[in-house]
């Protein structure tokens, strides 16, 4: 029997997942595909019961005849749930014909694993490539060399979907996260509370009104979504910045701080020191996305860009021009973020509002640049 072992938190399992198995039973001419789901793996801390992301699975499987659930991990109840310890099983289970698949993220990081040279002995690995190709080709040839290993790359149009940004939609009530799995999975999540409220929601309800609470949540999901793709950005961290970029924009006691500075802009202050000593956020890179997401700054980070975007193109915001823009941020992080400089300059300038100091020295820098 020829088969291909797929393994994962999947945690949910989505879209994304089923192409990749679809097109590997076709591709490969595989008779049987195994997907094995994690139990307890070293690289992450899983909240998620295990049972219910079997579920899950099978929900999306509907007993397709090609593919195998193993539950082989839950079974076994190890303490860390290797690679290399349970692809010697499943290969005594169900013989020497198989491939381990991946993705493309997976064999960049193959070389971390915990003896690779074991995996890539015990079996030809399939990599499933997305974007950084050169990144993929280094690793592969890195394996190949190292472990020995038989490696095909193998093209399907995916894109960078991760299951932490489906998780962190469902945590802020956001029903865009049905656009990413199937109508049963979501369903199912939904009715069992599976990925619940997100912790900070509880008090961030106290702290500001209705309307910055909604505004805050529609930050918080088109932060998110113009994230995602992005290999290289921290979901948490956007999800956190956008939450909270608000926190204190009623807030009274901290502005005797920051005299001088408009109404209109000294909430991104407040908010960044509310955001540190009421939510315990101690991460400058977070902090540092709040305090300036009205104004913007110079040398802004990708973090910073996406939050200063979404705070001026959540769903709610309806000005003219809107769509356009969000149409260029779902692109282009970096040019969205000036065009949305320049238009609020000169928007205050026709309407001759005092305009920010430092949203002045932005605009001159990034034009500069």
């Amino acid at each position: 029997m020829k088969y291909g072992i797929f393994g994962g938190t999947f945690d949910p399992f989505h879209n994304e997942h089923l192409k990749i198995i679809e097109n590997a039973i076709i591709n490969l001419k595989l008779d049987k595909l195994i997907i094995v789901p994690s139990y307890n793996p070293p690289h992450k801390k899983i909240a998620t019961d295990f049972k219910k992301r079997v579920d899950i699975i099978n929900l999306y499987i509907d007993n397709n005849p090609k593919v195998i659930v193993d539950e082989i991990e839950n079974e076994l109840k190890l303490s860390e749930s290797y690679t290399y310890l349970i692809l010697e099983k499943l290969i005594n289970k169900y013989g020497n014909n198989g491939c381990f698949i991946m993705g493309g993220d997976s064999l960049v990081d193959f070389k971390d694993w915990m003896h690779p040279d074991a995996i890539a002995k015990r079996t030809p690995i399939i990599v499933y490539s997305r974007d950084n190709m050169q990144n993929m080709l280094n690793a592969k040839r890195f394996a190949e060399k190292n472990f020995n290993a038989t490696i095909q790359l193998l093209s399907l149009p995916l894109c960078n979907l991760s299951s932490t940004f489906i998780r962190l939609l469902f945590e802020i009530g956001s029903t865009k996260a049905a656009k990413y799995i199937s109508r049963k999975a979501y369903d199912y999540i939904v009715n069992n509370n599976i990925y619940g409220e997100h912790k900070m929601l509880e008090v961030l309800k106290m702290e500001v009104n209705n309307k910055t609470f909604m505004h805050s949540l529609n930050t918080a999901e088109c932060a998110l979504e113009l994230a995602w793709r992005n290999p290289n950005i921290n979901l948490n961290d956007v999800l956190i910045a956008a939450l909270l970029h608000d926190c204190a924009k009623k807030d009274i006691i901290l502005k005797p701080r920051y005299s001088g500075v408009s109404e209109a802009v000294v909430h991104q202050y407040t908010s960044a020191d509310k955001a540190a000593v009421l939510f315990g956020v101690s991460k400058p890179l977070i902090l540092d996305a709040i305090r300036y997401h009205t104004t913007g700054k110079p040398h802004m980070t990708m973090l910073g860009k996406i939050v200063y975007i979404a705070d001026k193109i959540e769903p709610s915001r309806t000005y003219e021009g809107v769509e356009g823009l969000r149409a260029y941020a779902e692109h282009d992080i970096d040019n969205a973020f000036l065009k949305i400089l320049e238009q609020s300059f000169e928007h205050a300038t026709k309407k001759a509002e005092r305009v920010d100091i430092l949203t002045e020295i932005t605009l001159l820098w990034y034009n500069a640049t």
